[in-house]
């Protein structure tokens, strides 16, 4: 069988302000539900072809609303939403520690993967111009003029992940992903143009 004929799903369910605890946890739990007869329904009539699926996470209640152990043994990677650029090494002291930690909770309830993202959506009304909006991933925050997002990558998120205690075989594959398709346009735009 061919890759190409395989399918997956990526849940992105948010909820805002979980950090303040849940104000719907039963309709989580149908949600989790939900999810797992669809995933038991795809695997057993595609075989072979179902790739399994993807949660987004933080902005999802999952310990406290009935998705825990099931997800972290079932979910094929959990997509890391805590968001970050490049500027002034933020990433190595917030997001990689909660990402480490989210690696851990994969590694200790479950088999699940975790993939990192990237926010590259305009974040405010006036992020027009790189004077306004210099820490914006649009803008190319955290990145020399004309250095590419892989490139980034490569010489500094990947040594940072890996000093962070964050193994390469705990990652997702891909290992990374962009939220938002029309942001990363403009910024592979300005990084071509200079900016």
């Amino acid at each position: 069988m061919c890759i190409r004929d395989r399918i997956g799903v990526t849940y992105d369910i948010e909820e805002p302000h979980l950090d303040r605890g849940s104000k719907f946890p039963q309709v989580w739990r149908n949600v989790w539900d939900g999810i797992k007869q669809f995933t038991a329904q795809m695997s057993s009539s595609r075989g072979e072809a179902w790739n399994g699926f993807d949660v987004s996470y933080p902005g999802a209640c999952v310990d406290e609303c009935g998705g825990s152990p099931w997800l972290w043994q079932s979910a094929r990677a959990i997509d890391s939403m805590f968001y970050f650029n490049g500027l002034q090494g933020h990433y190595k002291l917030a997001a990689l520690p909660l990402i480490r930690n989210l690696t851990e909770t994969c590694q200790t309830l479950g088999s699940c993967k975790v993939r990192i993202g990237f926010e590259t959506t305009a974040e405010a009304s006036n992020c027009l111009e790189y004077q306004v909006c210099r820490s914006s991933f649009v803008w190319g925050g955290g990145l020399v003029s004309k250095q590419s997002l892989g490139s980034w990558i490569n010489s500094e998120l990947l040594p940072a992940v890996g000093q962070a205690g964050i193994q390469s075989g705990e990652l997702a594959s891909p290992a990374f992903f962009v939220e938002d398709l029309a942001g990363f346009m403009a910024f592979s735009q300005n990084v071509e143009d200079g900016v």
